[in-house]
């Protein structure tokens, strides 16, 4: 019976202790008396590396093969190592920088120093996998890299302002003018609530299987809001659908699509006011900048006065876009452009 031996493995800072499958050939030393602790480098353990094992390893590391047959190290073996107690040849150590715990027959902790004896002799013992992170330096352990503010936000920034407007306007030059307005009062579900956006995420994602499924790209604007007088969330979405899909029985059938998501992803609905789609001729998108600061109000002068109120504390993502009309699409249209 082979005896598969324990290999220390140190992957991205995570030491773990795990089984190797790959069996040395039974050792030439003696199997009585003291004699065990015999030098390390007389070629006491034959490799039993293929040539092919061999020749990749040499292409590798541009270096003759350390599958030699004989065994030749930098620094005498340590007594622990050397010693017959199973507990110290298993005990963790630092690695050497010209062993590769990969190759065979590189490093200390692939050689077991017993022979290899029949299945009557091995350990029935079960054999344990220990998984441990190392304990990084102080300067350079990870700090909290949230990517939004644990406090939530109150308003909408000039960035984020300034993107949804110039998406809007770049979907007009895709020919995917977001002309569909949805709004969904999440009190008017069972859950009563979206605080955290998730969902409103997944009304999108279901959205976009809805008119992929019709041949329509999904291209849209979104934000997140609630009033002054109360913490719970409201959602807009400006979409595009095409101008077969904007009136009649086909875009019944996209209020269907959307009254089910909102019901399943709200677990309910408990009034029609919850969901609320309508058709504009030529959107702008500004009403969903409305709560931004008094600086997105400066650059936008065109949103209306009655609008300009502060839109509440939202926690996670306020707003975005798709990514066929974000920051990144419109600098590649952009290159093109210039480099026609």
């Amino acid at each position: 019976m082979r005896k598969f031996l324990d290999t220390a493995l140190l992957t991205n800072g995570i030491l773990r202790l795990t089984k190797r499958d790959r069996p040395f050939a039974a050792a030439k030393q003696p199997q009585n008396g003291n004699e065990n602790n015999a030098d390390l480098g007389s070629g006491a353990v034959e490799s039993c590396a293929t040539p092919k094992q061999k020749q990749h390893v040499t292409k590798r590391y541009g270096r003759k093969s350390p599958f030699g047959t004989q065994r030749e190290f930098s620094e005498p073996p340590s007594p622990e190592l050397t010693s017959g107690n199973a507990n110290a040849r298993n005990a963790v150590r630092p690695m050497r920088r010209d062993e590769n715990l990969d190759v065979a027959r590189t490093s200390y902790d692939q050689e077991g120093l017993e022979p290899k004896g029949s299945a009557d002799n091995s350990d029935p013992a079960p054999h344990l996998s220990v998984v441990c992170r190392l304990a990084a330096r102080p300067d350079r352990q990870r700090r909290y890299r949230g990517h939004y503010r644990p406090h939530g936000s109150k308003l909408i920034s000039v960035q984020q302002a300034t993107n949804i407007i110039e998406a809007v306007e770049f979907s007009k030059s895709l020919d995917l003018p977001l002309v569909a307005h949805l709004t969904v009062h999440w009190s008017g579900t069972i859950a009563f609530d979206d605080h955290d956006g998730t969902r409103f995420a997944k009304l999108r994602e279901g959205l976009a299987k809805v008119l992929l499924r019709r041949g329509i790209t999904p291209a849209w604007v979104w934000c997140r809001e609630c009033k002054a007088h109360t913490d719970i969330v409201h959602s807009h979405l400006l979409f595009h659908l095409p101008v077969k899909y904007r009136s009649g029985p086909r875009l019944a059938e996209i209020e269907n699509h959307l009254e089910r998501l909102v019901d399943r992803h709200g677990e309910g609905i408990l009034g029609q006011f919850a969901v609320r789609l309508v058709i504009w001729r030529d959107p702008d998108g500004l009403y969903l900048i409305k709560g931004g600061c008094p600086k997105v109000w400066a650059k936008f002068p065109r949103i209306r006065r009655d609008w300009r109120t502060p839109q509440g504390i939202i926690h996670g993502k306020r707003c975005g876009t798709t990514q066929n009309i974000g920051p990144a699409a419109r600098l590649r249209a952009m290159a093109q452009t210039e480099a026609a």
